[in-house]
């Protein structure tokens, strides 16, 4: 079962797919940067197309990120597709909105936003940054079982 809400037809054979709707919208809209992220997520999960996935970030990234959620969805996509650099900036991008307060009443946690970062950034051999990540998601870790499994990582990376 299928229902488009731009055109109203229940019949998946029949209907134009999300991806008119939001390159419609973006044409309507092109300052939406919540279009934009949406776009480049259809992007990624449409064969992983990132060159424009890519280019419809850069535009929401212009227009201006709101959603903390939407951007974290994005940088896991990128990352599982192994587009780290991609993936560290979306990241470092919601760290600062975190860190500018633009982030509030939020499902995005802090704590895993570093720790994703720090995984990135420790698999690219870049260890100093990579420690600076996990102390920042220690700092912020959800819960006291998060912190440890933290505090090993840290511990492992110290003695090597």
């Amino acid at each position: 079962f299928f229902f488009q809400a731009e055109d109203g037809i229940r019949d998946f054979c029949l209907s134009r797919g999300l991806g008119d709707v939001y390159k419609r919208q973006v044409h309507g809209d092109p300052l939406n940067a919540d279009t934009w992220g949406y776009l480049a997520l259809m992007c990624l999960n449409d064969n992983g197309r990132v060159i424009q996935a890519n280019q419809a970030l850069r535009e929401m990234f212009k227009a201006g990120v709101e959603q903390a959620e939407l951007l974290e969805e994005i940088a896991d996509d990128l990352s599982r597709l192994g587009k780290s650099e991609m993936a560290e900036t979306c990241y470092r991008k919601l760290i600062e909105m975190f860190n500018t307060g633009q982030v509030r009443n939020s499902l995005t946690e802090r704590g895993s936003i570093h720790l994703k970062l720090a995984k990135i950034l420790h698999a690219e051999g870049r260890v100093a940054e990579a420690t600076e990540e996990y102390q920042e998601a220690h700092r912020f870790a959800a819960s006291e079982s998060e912190r440890d499994k933290i505090r090993t990582i840290l511990e492992t990376l110290s003695s090597a």
